[in-house]
């Protein structure tokens, strides 16, 4: 119940944020969000199951190509929650079938599977210029807007609430999926798959469904990315975003829901305020991720935890006294 209050508490503190900050940081934290959702999808396979896919980005610019294209050469902008729904479709079903390959594989060759699977999405939004626009993508991409309401999102602040509900509904969602007896199976699968097997456990069903899962919101990541940028080109595919989800699920400590939320948040807040002094931020980054690697390797989450422990330790024994 505590957990559960202090979730609150954050979220709500999260919300009147831009209210306080400069309109400037507003975008910031919508990128972070962004990150955070997908950042959990990863952290469901590679912390919570044992699986690293490398490849994970193509269901970030799958569902994201597909709600542009409806909104660009279909719709022309309007009905855009139409668009906004066919991007998870797309997510879950490409999810679906690309799972039926991958999850048949561990280790190294799952990680090279999803990588090669990954890289042949990108190398087709670069080739098909004709309905991608290639590596000049697409621009002019509308925010959702709600009418009978008089929501318009394509006002910043208004953008900021629409990502920042629909990550509370993520985060909620992850924790009660990875509290149940469903998640329990997939840390059981991560520990020590044979064991499972053995007690009856149907282990590729459970790693295919959160493979499913995982597509699932690393999907709705893409679309709310795109909509951010008004924009979506090849680069949404590629490698290196997947990259940079995988370095935000280790800073903050894979197999904890809340350490994509500080590996996310450390993540965009490095390239953002290092790349506006030095081009050479990623290297900032890297070298971060070498010491974290080294003298923290369960991430930083932990650590601030046994930190915020011995914190409140002397205040209690202040009040015994």
């Amino acid at each position: 119940m505590k957990t559960f209050l202090k979730t609150i508490l954050l979220f709500a503190l999260l919300g009147v944020l831009p209210l306080l900050l400069p309109s400037y940081f507003t975008g910031i934290l919508i990128r972070i969000m962004i990150l955070i959702i997908f950042a959990m999808s990863l952290d469901l396979l590679m912390g919570y199951t044992g699986l690293t896919p490398l490849g994970h980005a193509a269901f970030f610019g799958i569902s994201g190509y597909t709600m542009a294209l409806l909104s660009l050469k279909i719709f022309h902008g309007s009905m855009p929650f139409i668009g906004f729904a066919a991007g998870i479709v797309a997510a879950i079903l490409c999810a679906a079938i690309l799972g039926l390959i991958v999850v048949r594989t561990k280790g190294v060759y799952f990680m090279m599977v999803t990588l090669a699977l990954g890289q042949m999405f990108w190398g087709l939004a670069v080739k098909w210029q004709q309905l991608t626009g290639g590596t000049d993508g697409l621009a002019g991409i509308s925010r959702p807007s709600i009418t009978f309401a008089s929501l318009n999102f394509s006002k910043e602040i208004n953008f900021f609430y629409f990502v920042l509900v629909l990550f509370g509904l993520s985060y909620f969602i992850m924790s009660l999926l990875l509290g149940s007896p469903f998640g329990h199976t997939l840390i059981g699968i991560r520990e020590n798959e044979k064991k499972m097997e053995i007690l009856g456990f149907n282990t590729w069903l459970h790693k295919y469904i959160a493979y499913i899962i995982a597509g699932t919101f690393a999907g709705l990541a893409g679309m709310l990315d795109v909509y951010y940028y008004q924009f979506v080109s090849p680069e949404i595919l590629d490698i290196g975003n997947s990259i940079g989800a995988l370095i935000a699920v280790i800073l903050g400590g894979s197999g904890r829901l809340f350490g994509s939320v500080i590996g996310a948040a450390l993540y965009v807040c490095l390239e953002q305020f290092i790349s506006a002094y030095t081009q050479r931020w990623v290297m900032v980054v890297g070298l971060l991720f070498i010491l974290v690697v080294i003298f923290a390797p369960l991430g930083l989450s932990p650590l601030l935890s046994r930190l915020w422990i011995s914190m409140r330790k002397p205040q209690k024994n202040r009040v015994g006294q």
